[in-house]
C-alpha cells in the first residue's frame, strides 16, 4: 500500500518552478541538488481535445523525501503545494489523490 502520493493537474500546472524552489528552500538543499525537477512531457506541443499543450510539470526524484518533508511533519500543507500558482500540485493520501485524478488530466506519483 502506498504511503504518499503527489498529484499534478496538467490543466493547471504552468511550469513556473515555484514548487521546485520551495522544495529546495524548505529542505535547505545545496546548489545543484534538486529533489523536484520540472520536466517536459514532450519536446513538442501535444494536441488534446483541440487544444495545444506543452506540458512541463514536477517529477519527484523520489517521494521518500516528501514523506519526511518538514512541513508535513508539522501538520502543514507542503510548501511546494502551497506556493503552486495554478494550484496544480497536491501531496497527500494516495487513495484520495488517485480518486481525484480520475476526473482530471493529471499525473500521479505514489510511494
Amino acid at each position: 500500500m502506498a504511503k504518499i502520493a503527489m498529484l499534478i493537474d496538467l490543466e493547471c500546472c504552468v511550469g513556473c518552478f515555484a514548487c521546485q524552489n520551495a522544495c529546495k528552500l524548505v529542505n535547505n538543499l545545496p546548489d545543484g541538488v534538486i529533489w523536484l525537477p520540472i520536466m517536459p512531457k514532450e519536446h513538442k506541443p501535444e494536441e488534446v481535445n483541440g487544444k495545444l499543450y506543452m506540458d512541463r510539470f514536477p517529477v519527484p526524484v523520489t517521494l521518500d523525501m516528501c514523506i519526511e518533508c518538514p512541513d508535513r511533519a508539522n501538520g502543514h500543507e507542503p510548501l511546494c503545494a502551497s506556493v503552486c500558482m495554478g494550484k496544480a500540485l497536491k501531496v497527500g493520501n494516495p487513495d484520495e489523490l488517485l480518486t481525484m485524478a480520475k476526473n482530471l488530466r493529471a499525473v500521479v506519483f505514489t510511494k
